[in-house]
């Protein structure tokens, strides 16, 4: 399983201006299937069946372009990008889902859908 790292907030000279770097969002680690990214919080993650999607379903259920995360000045947030089947945490329905601590989302369908494993890694302090 392969990392990839997809945060660039330097310049073009190498350099990184703190002030471009919300200090406030941790590294999120967001998996499904045998995908794995660590998410910056400038990025916004796409996930679907559509072969652009940064996390990639070959699942029947999933839409084209089921979700997304992204990084807000508050946090992390799973937003199901309106989906024909739905987004589910537990048997719950889930459209928005501010990210505070590990969850695991099935896509598609409550019961058989593809796990979408998001992580916030502990910080040491």
């Amino acid at each position: 399983m392969g990392i990839m790292i997809s945060e660039n907030v330097a310049g073009e000279d190498g350099s990184v201006d703190p002030g471009q770097v919300p200090s406030v969002i941790p590294l999120l680690l967001a998996r499904l299937g045998d995908s794995e990214l660590a998410v910056g919080p400038r990025d916004v993650v796409t996930i679907g069946r559509h072969r652009h999607s940064m996390l990639r379903s070959n699942h029947e259920r999933v839409s084209r372009r089921h979700a997304t995360v992204r990084g807000e000045p508050d946090g992390w947030y799973f937003v199901d990008e309106d989906s024909l089947n739905g987004s589910y945490l537990s048997d719950d329905t889930i459209k928005r889902l501010r990210i505070d601590t590990t969850v695991v989302i099935r896509l598609g369908d409550h019961r058989n859908g593809p796990i979408l494993g998001l992580y916030l890694p502990q910080v040491p302090g």
